[in-house]
C-alpha cells in the first residue's frame, strides 16, 4: 500500500487583535529611576507591609557600588523596606523599623536573569518573609512598625549615601500593601494578571501601561499611580528607543479575531479542534492568569476520498462541483501523468489510488489492487516499435493504431523517473543522449486509458 496521503491548507485573515496594554519600563542601570515624594505615608504605622514586583534582569551585578536598586524605601535611619539585586544574581531583602533596627534577608544565586522575576517582600509585625515567583524562599524574625511619612518611594533605584543603587532591567507591575499579603494571595498575584484595584489595602500600583512600547514617549513625565493617590516622577530616562523607556512586558489578555478557511478540521491557536463550519469562541487562562481568547469565523471544506471500484474501473466518489481528479501508481508512489478524469480503467495489474482536489482542500484515497483486462496491451501494445535497441540516445517510436494524446515517461531500473512529457502526432522520437549507459523503461499512456510499457538499452559507444 502506499502511503496515506492529507493536506491540510488553511488562510487566515485577522480582523483584529487586541493585547491589553502590558508594558514594562526598562532602566538603564546609570541614572533612570522613579520617585513618589512622601510614599512613606502611605504604610506609615501600618501593623503590616507587603512590596510586589517583576523584574527582568540584564546584568549580573559585580558588587559594590554596583548594586541594583529594584523599588522600595530607604532613608537608612528609620525607614527602610525595599528589594535591591546585590553582586551577582543575588537578592537583598531588608526591613529597617522606626527604632532603626535592620532585619536583612539575603537571597543567593536567586534571580533569574534575562527573564521574568516576581518577588514580594512580605512584613507581618514579626516576620519578613520573601517570596520568589509564588514561593516563599527565607523568613527571619522581625519587629516594629515604620512611622516616618516623608521618605519617597523609589522604583529602580534604591538610594545609598553618595553611591545610589540604579537596578539594570525591566520592572512591571510595581505594588504597595499596608497589610501584610498572605502566601495565598502572594501566589494569586504570581499566577494572576495585574492587580486588583478596588483591593482597599494595596495602597499604590505602578502598571507602566502606558506611552508606546520602544516608541518616543518623552512626554510622560509621571509613572501613574493607579490607584490614584502616588504618581511618581520619572528621572533620568530617555523615554525613546528600545531601552530607558517604556518597553513590551509581561502579556496580558490577548484578543484576536480569525477568518478560517481550512480542509476536513481546523485546530485553533489554543489546541482545538474543529471539523464544522461555524462561529466559535476559544479562549484559555495563560500561566499567569491572563486570558487569551479567539472569535474564529470557520469555514471548513472537505473532499470525499472514497472510491467506488467495479470490476476493472476505478470511480471516485466525490462529483462536487469544481473538483479536480489524478491518479496515482500506489506501487511506484508516482503519479501517473494525463490521468485525471473521475473514473480510470488500469491496463496494467497494480494498486492505484486518487488524488482529489477542491480549492486549498486535498485528500488522497486508499488504495485498490485492479486486475486489468489487458485491452490496449493486445491493440496497442503488440503495434508498438520501439527502435533501435540498444540505442545510442535516440529512439524512434511507432504505433500502427490511431491516437489523441500521449504521454510518455523514461525510469530507471529502480523506478526513478527520469523524464516525463507529451508525444504528438508525426513526432514520436525522443532525445535521451543525456542519460548513461543502462536499462531504461519506457511508459506511455495512450489517451488516459492505455498502458504500454517497454524496456530498451543505451550504450553510446
Amino acid at each position: 500500500m502506499a502511503k496515506r496521503l492529507y493536506l491540510l491548507l488553511c488562510c487566515s485573515l485577522a480582523s483584529f487583535a487586541s493585547l491589553v496594554a502590558q508594558n514594562a519600563f526598562n532602566f538603564d542601570g546609570t541614572d533612570d529611576y522613579g520617585a513618589a515624594a512622601n510614599g512613606s505615608a502611605l504604610i506609615a504605622n501600618a501593623s503590616g507591609i507587603s512590596l510586589s514586583l517583576w523584574v527582568n534582569p540584564e546584568t549580573l551585578v559585580s558588587g559594590y557600588p554596583d548594586f541594583g536598586g529594584m523599588a522600595g524605601f530607604r532613608n537608612e535611619s528609620n525607614c527602610d523596606f525595599y528589594l535591591l539585586q546585590l553582586n551577582s544574581n543575588n537578592v537583598e531583602a531588608r526591613l529597617r523599623n522606626s527604632s532603626g533596627t535592620v532585619y536583612t534577608i539575603t537571597y543567593n544565586s536567586g534571580m533569574n536573569m534575562n527573564a521574568w522575576n516576581h518577588f514580594v517582600l512580605v512584613f507581618n509585625g514579626s516576620t519578613l518573609k520573601l517570596y520568589h515567583d509564588g514561593i516563599q524562599v527565607s523568613s527571619i524574625s522581625a519587629s516594629g512598625s515604620i512611622t516616618s511619612t516623608t521618605t519617597p518611594f523609589n522604583i529602580g533605584y534604591v538610594p545609598f549615601g553618595g553611591a545610589n543603587f540604579h537596578f539594570d532591567g525591566s520592572v512591571e507591575d510595581v505594588g504597595l500593601w499596608d497589610k501584610a499579603l498572605s502566601a495565598t494571595e502572594v501566589n494569586n498575584l504570581y499566577t494572576g494578571c495585574g492587580y486588583d484595584l478596588s483591593a482597599a489595602n494595596l495602597k499604590a500600583a505602578y502598571e507602566f501601561n502606558q506611552g508606546i512600547a520602544s516608541a518616543n514617549n518623552t512626554a510622560i513625565s509621571l509613572f501613574l499611580d493607579s490607584k490614584g493617590s502616588s504618581n511618581a516622577s520619572i528621572n533620568g530616562a530617555a523615554r525613546s528607543g528600545a531601552s530607558s523607556n517604556f518597553v513590551t512586558g509581561l502579556l496580558g489578555s490577548f484578543a484576536d479575531s480569525l477568518t478560517i478557511t481550512a480542509c476536513k478540521e481546523y485546530t485553533s491557536p489554543l489546541g482545538t479542534k474543529y471539523l464544522s463550519s461555524g462561529f466559535y469562541v476559544d479562549s484559555v487562562s495563560g500561566a499567569s492568569g491572563c486570558d487569551s481568547i479567539y472569535y474564529i469565523d470557520l469555514t471548513i471544506n472537505n473532499v470525499d476520498s472514497t472510491v467506488s471500484h467495479n470490476g476493472g474501473t476505478l470511480s471516485s466518489n466525490d462529483t462536487s462541483a469544481g473538483v479536480s481528479y489524478q491518479w496515482l501508481d500506489c506501487n511506484t508512489g508516482q503519479v501517473i501523468i494525463g490521468v485525471t478524469n473521475r473514473s480510470f480503467s488500469p491496463t496494467l495489474n497494480g494498486n492505484y489510488a486518487v488524488i482529489v482536489s477542491n480549492g486549498n482542500c486535498i485528500d488522497t484515497s486508499a488504495c485498490f489492487a485492479v486486475t486489468a483486462s489487458g485491452v490496449g496491451l493486445s491493440e496497442y501494445g503488440r503495434r508498438l516499435k520501439l527502435y533501435p535497441n540498444p540505442s545510442k540516445g535516440i529512439i524512434h517510436l511507432e504505433l500502427a493504431k490511431s491516437w489523441s494524446t500521449c504521454h510518455f515517461e523514461i525510469l530507471d531500473v529502480r523506478g526513478n523517473l527520469l523524464k516525463q512529457g507529451l508525444l504528438h502526432q508525426g513526432d514520436l522520437s525522443l532525445n535521451l543522449s543525456d542519460l548513461k549507459n543502462g536499462m531504461y523503461f519506457l511508459n506511455l499512456r495512450l489517451d488516459d486509458s492505455y498502458f504500454i510499457q517497454r524496456s530498451f538499452l543505451i550504450n553510446s559507444q
